[in-house]
């Protein structure tokens, strides 16, 4: 099933990770945003535990997750009221302007799906982008969410809460786009933009603690960042052609 948010980076993995992982495995996933990859396993039977460090992402599937009806009445109410001239000023201030989780998640949703990617803070914002049928895929996704366990895990690095999870665990970590770049860390990101280690992480999947697989977007700097690693076609299957490559997938076992 489609999950409700969008998802900036289109993974195409599910089918593989399918045959690769077991619905034996304790599966912890990092780090939780649109759940493309993460939803599809746990519809499909595998054991998960989601982990997010960027709260009012946790809190938006809180929300679902505890009250849907609440979430999409607060989600309606916005919509419906919000002025096309608003919509910068909500993008700014959407997260400090409301006290209340529900009005938070149901600003973060609306976001989210009135930009062209995801990355509200990154494209262009318009209500044109959305569609009542988004709020059909977000009801009838509310009890796939209903039983799984999501922590919000505070930690800037999420590498600092991997020695912490039972070894006999699988580690998934969802990392997206690494791109090379000569920008140092300062305020470059997007507050909607996870935060990865890859040095770090790196480390971690060599240091064989646990099973580690690694997903990430297909681009010649991340190729060459990693030595075993499995390309993924746009259609999803395995390809030996780099050029072909959709999604990377890296893994110490």
């Amino acid at each position: 099933m489609k999950t409700p948010l969008k998802c900036p980076h289109s993974f195409v993995s599910a089918a593989f990770l399918k045959e690769k992982l077991s619905t034996e495995d304790k599966i912890n996933a990092f780090a939780l945003g649109a759940g493309t990859i993460e939803f599809d396993l746990w519809e499909n039977g595998y054991d998960l535990t989601l982990f997010s460090n960027q709260y009012f992402v946790w809190e938006f599937w809180k929300c679902l997750q505890n009250s849907p009806y609440l979430l999409l009445s607060r989600i309606k109410y916005f919509h419906n009221n919000l002025r096309v001239h608003e919509i910068g000023y909500y993008r700014d201030k959407w997260y400090n302007k409301f006290p209340d989780p529900y009005h938070r998640a149901a600003l973060f949703y609306l976001l989210n799906r009135y930009s062209e990617t995801g990355h509200f803070s990154h494209s262009e914002v318009t209500k044109h982008n959305f569609s009542p049928l988004n709020l059909q895929t977000l009801e009838r996704f509310a009890p796939v969410v209903e039983t799984i366990e999501m922590i919000y895990d505070n930690q800037k690095d999420f590498t600092h809460s991997f020695p912490h999870l039972d070894p006999s665990s699988v580690l998934l970590v969802s990392a997206g786009e690494y791109k090379n770049t000569f920008l140092k860390a300062k305020n470059v990101r997007s507050p909607e933009t996870y935060y990865f280690n890859h040095e770090k992480i790196r480390e971690y999947l060599l240091s064989e603690r646990q099973k580690v697989v690694l997903i990430y977007k297909y681009n010649a700097h991340t190729d060459k960042f990693f030595n075993k690693k499995t390309y993924i076609s746009k259609f999803g299957t395995v390809t030996e052609r780099p050029e072909l490559a959709e999604d990377l997938i890296v893994s110490n076992f």
